[in-house]
């Protein structure tokens, strides 16, 4: 039974904290947050009694696993912490804030002989999995194009919509929705074009690219537009504000994999219309945990290691760099040149 440790006390953390438990592999030891009484609500509904607001003192308790679900820039501090310390870590959003950060945790990780997993559930999920069947069976021919939208009513007193604490919406919002996934999907892009602008929340904390369209030109001259951001007026159809639709020159393939559910899938060819649900699917967060605990074990590979997360991160740069400049970016040349450092 290995021994798990959390550092928030958010809605996340509650979810991957219910993951984790239905493995039936973890005890859950202890809680840190930096409301005190929050960390102490948190663990007594997992029947734990140890909590603490300050999230070192976890060490005490000698734990093989942490679970981080925290704002980012707080999450930098608590990540650097685990690892240094031999923990296990699975980092509940995005893998860091910059790629010298996650290269850190690269060289580390390796070095200690730790698993550390980034919180993309989407390729544990079976409505990407059989996408990417469809994709790579040639059901829809050759692809042509992709579009994609993900708007999420986002708070604007929430630390998402802190530029500072969040490190923007590309990384915060645009990796989960799609990047991650269609890199999976498709491989890296080449050529990245963006444009963003900030219309609901003006403050100077709030987010630069509070909407943003993407332009990403992947292997193949397979062409992307990708809109996201943090305005979505009214209540509008789930289909409506995430999705994404893939066009072949045989079908087109449109995935709706839904933030905590299980998502669809509509595949058009000519006449032919087929839709497949998967609401009796694995959970996506539950694969994740098992296959983290199973990777401890050596008995299985993450799918979001900093690795493949390097370029989630860098492709999230070079949106809010194009967005900047207001120019294309080729994403290897900038690689090369090292602007990024």
């Amino acid at each position: 039974m290995k021994r798990l440790v959390i550092v928030g006390a958010g809605r996340m953390a509650t979810v991957r904290t219910k993951a984790f438990l239905e493995t039936q592999q973890v005890r859950l030891c202890g809680v840190a947050s930096r409301n005190l009484d929050n960390a102490y609500a948190f663990a007594r509904r997992f029947n734990c009694e140890i909590a603490f607001d300050d999230y070192q003192r976890l060490a005490d308790l000698n734990p093989d696993i942490v679970l981080v679900e925290t704002p980012h820039q707080i999450q930098t501090h608590i990540v650097h912490w685990a690892i240094t310390s031999g923990y296990h870590t699975l980092i509940g959003g995005c893998p860091a804030c910059s790629l010298e950060e996650i290269d850190w945790i690269r060289q580390v990780a390796t070095k200690k002989n730790l698993i550390v997993e980034a919180g993309y559930e989407a390729r544990y999920k079976a409505v990407w999995k059989q996408a990417r069947q469809i994709i790579q069976s040639d059901r829809i021919g050759q692809l042509v194009a992709i579009r994609t939208v993900a708007l999420f009513p986002a708070n604007p007193e929430s630390w998402y919509y802190n530029q500072a604490i969040s490190a923007g919406m590309p990384l915060t919002h645009m990796t989960y929705a799609f990047i991650n996934p269609l890199r999976w999907l498709l491989g890296d892009p080449l050529y990245i074009s963006a444009f963003a602008n900030r219309k609901k929340c003006l403050t100077s904390q709030s987010v630069v690219e509070e909407t943003c369209i993407a332009n990403l030109l992947f292997p193949d001259d397979v062409l992307c537009s990708m809109t996201a951001g943090y305005v979505r007026p009214g209540s509008p159809r789930e289909d409506d504000s995430w999705y994404v639709a893939i066009t072949g020159i045989n079908g087109e393939l449109k995935v709706f994999p839904s933030d905590e559910g299980q998502g669809r899938l509509v595949l058009e060819q000519g006449e032919s219309i087929h839709q497949e649900h998967f609401e009796g699917a694995p959970n996506a967060f539950e694969l994740q945990v098992k296959t983290v605990l199973d990777a401890i074990d050596g008995d299985n590979h993450c799918h979001n290691t900093p690795q493949t997360c390097f370029m989630d991160v860098a492709v999230a740069e070079v949106i809010s760099q194009s967005v900047q400049q207001k120019q294309t970016i080729e994403l290897s040349r900038w690689l090369q040149s090292g602007l990024h450092v």
